[in-house]
């Protein structure tokens, strides 16, 4: 799922869709939904064991980094919510922080009963850490307007780096499906173009790996997680 990193400010996109979310802002909020939701019970009742846990849009890849991979940690996924503030106050069930609820729109393409089931899989246990994800299946029409705002339910999948370069160069910001979530990261950007500069392959894919984690920031969870990836579907090409 793609989350929003920029909160509403009243900012629009060029064709006047409402850009920023308040809640999938905050970091925390993405992070323990990353370490929090647990992807092996995802790819057992979801996929009903026809795929793998996701950490990246390039697990598994020559340019994949093994840095991107974490472990199902709720116990961290509540400490890291509790730490940033978001205490469920009034007892429903639902954190708050600074009188915003914990909840945001999850939207998913109706007409993909398999996106559907990861919504509301990841809506329930987004519940059990207090995080209230409404989930509404609607058109591609509906999501082209809404995703710079709403979470959304996507689903990817490139044999090549170039989708790295897609999914969080700063060219590609509330442009497109590949960036609607607004994240720019100069240190990111350098090591794309870097990357995409690079004549040796080896060195290249070395360089990609950075976008992921460098030590210190990077794509994955352990940096700003602008996207939690759930599952790597398994598919038969015939």
């Amino acid at each position: 799922i793609t989350l929003p990193v920029v909160p509403d400010t009243g900012e629009t996109t060029e064709q006047g869709y409402k850009i920023g979310n308040n809640v999938t802002s905050d970091i925390a909020i993405r992070q323990s939904l990353s370490y929090g939701i647990d992807r092996n019970m995802l790819v057992e009742n979801v996929l009903n064991g026809y795929g793998r846990p996701a950490y990246s849009e390039c697990d598994g890849m020559p340019w994949g980094s093994d840095y991107a991979v974490i472990d199902y940690n709720f116990e961290k996924a509540v400490d890291i919510l509790e730490k940033a503030g978001w205490i469920d106050e009034d007892g429903d069930g639902i954190r708050e922080k600074n009188g915003i609820k914990a909840e945001f729109k999850l939207l998913y393409n109706a007409g993909d009963s398999v996106r559907q089931t990861l919504s509301v899989a990841v809506s329930q246990e987004a519940e059990k850490l207090g995080i209230n994800i409404i989930t509404e299946g609607t058109s591609w029409d509906i999501i082209d307007k809404e995703m710079y705002s709403s979470a959304v339910l996507m689903g990817w999948g490139a044999q090549n780096p170039l989708e790295t370069y897609l999914l969080y160069h700063s060219d590609n910001v509330a442009k497109d499906y590949y960036n609607p979530e607004s994240y720019t990261n100069e240190i990111t950007d350098k090591y794309i173009n870097e990357a995409m500069s690079e004549t040796d392959n080896e060195k290249a894919n070395e360089i990609w790996k950075k976008v992921q984690w460098d030590g210190e920031t990077g794509v994955s969870t352990n940096g700003e997680c602008p996207w939690v990836w759930f599952v790597n579907v398994d598919h038969l090409y015939y």
